[in-house]
């Protein structure tokens, strides 16, 4: 199929910050306004396809019943206009509470081949929060919230769908070591998605609200200074992600191109002294297995990718030179990607990049 697909938006936001104490307690509050424009669309012309076999490509299409795609011009736009406030509330030196509202309208359209539909949709959103520190070394939080998305889409039917709804729950805890040096973050979450826009299954030029989707699991991120040369920043995060009800996808398929078990660990050495301004460093990313489809067809292999750096500062003036995907790992990102949800897209193979940049 010859065709052709675009993307581009833009936003303005302004924000209002300010304190102001009520008895013995005092507010931080947050006042701000967003706008926002997203267009997305393609184009292609009428042609014949065929049926690929991912497990067996061979030299030819494993099927050759043709597939007679559509044909014309296809755009979605979308406008979002929102006001939001925020207050984060120092009630003692240990304990804040945070509360925020957000509302939106949402403005959509949808265009085909000459035809447009539209449609206005209001939302509000909030979120409340709480932090509670225990002591100078360590503090526990959590959060509740709720969101909304805009789905903008792009269907050859014209298709405008309500907005994506998330609600998170999270509760963790924060500390500090080495004299607040090294910090470290563990949090625990669930996430639920409805109404999440998706190619149809049985056409993938047209779009579909999928019904429910759910992740829980979590999250440990560590990050500061081992000594006064040597850096390190480290995560580990344990997800479970799936469709919990649906009326195209099977309850219980496993969401695309998330692993259960992912991590990276990233360091970096400057020995100072006579090599004062080099330094040297490196990392790791690894992720274990993971569907590359809805519904579950194939998975996507595991995989550890390393990267290395070595740099040099003097005055304002920094030149790096890194070294991506070191042993030039195969790997594959799957899921939704542009108008096919069934696109598979390899990572980059060994990569060299030289720069030289200037701090102002």
């Amino acid at each position: 199929m010859n065709g052709h697909e675009w993307s581009r938006g833009h936003a303005v936001q302004a924000e209002l910050r300010g304190q102001v104490h009520t008895w013995s307690f005092e507010h931080n509050l947050l006042f701000g306004t967003e706008y926002r424009k997203v267009v997305n669309g393609f184009n292609n012309t009428n042609q014949t396809g065929f049926i690929l076999d991912l497990f067996d490509p061979g030299m030819r299409p494993a099927h050759h019943e043709p597939i007679i795609l559509g044909e014309g011009h296809n755009e979605g736009r979308g406008d979002d206009i929102g006001i939001y406030a925020q207050d984060l509330l120092t009630l003692t030196s240990a304990v804040k509470l945070l509360a925020g509202l957000r509302l939106d309208r949402f403005h959509n359209e949808a265009e085909s081949s000459g035809y447009t539909n539209s449609a206005n949709q209001m939302t509000l959103s909030w979120q409340v929060g709480a932090v509670w520190e225990l002591n100078p070394t360590a503090a526990l939080f959590t959060r509740v919230g709720r969101s909304h998305s805009p789905n903008i889409t792009r269907s050859i039917d014209a298709s405008v769908f309500d907005a994506e709804v998330g609600t998170q729950k999270e509760i963790g805890a924060k500390f500090n070591f080495l004299d607040r040096r090294l910090n470290a973050t563990l949090a625990a979450y669930q996430l639920t998605r409805r109404h999440i826009l998706t190619s149809d299954p049985n056409d993938p030029l047209r779009n579909i609200l999928a019904g429910r989707q759910s992740s829980h699991g979590f999250e440990l991120d560590v990050s500061g200074e081992l000594t006064r040369r040597w850096k390190v920043i480290a995560s580990y995060a344990y997800t479970h992600a799936e469709v919990k009800a649906d009326s195209f996808f099977p309850v219980g398929d496993k969401l695309p191109d998330v692993p259960r078990h992912s991590g990276n660990l990233w360091t970096t050495y400057e020995p100072g002294g006579v090599l004062q301004g080099l330094g040297v460093g490196g990392g790791i990313y690894a992720a274990s297995s993971r569907q590359a489809t809805l519904p579950n067809s194939h998975k996507l292999g595991a995989y550890v990718r390393m990267d290395t750096t070595a740099y040099y500062d003097t005055g304002n003036w920094r030149a790096q030179f890194n070294v991506n995907n070191l042993f030039d790992t195969k790997y594959y990102y799957g899921g939704s990607s542009g108008v096919y949800n069934y696109t598979l897209i390899p990572n980059p193979p060994r990569t060299f990049l030289l720069t030289l940049s200037y701090r102002l």
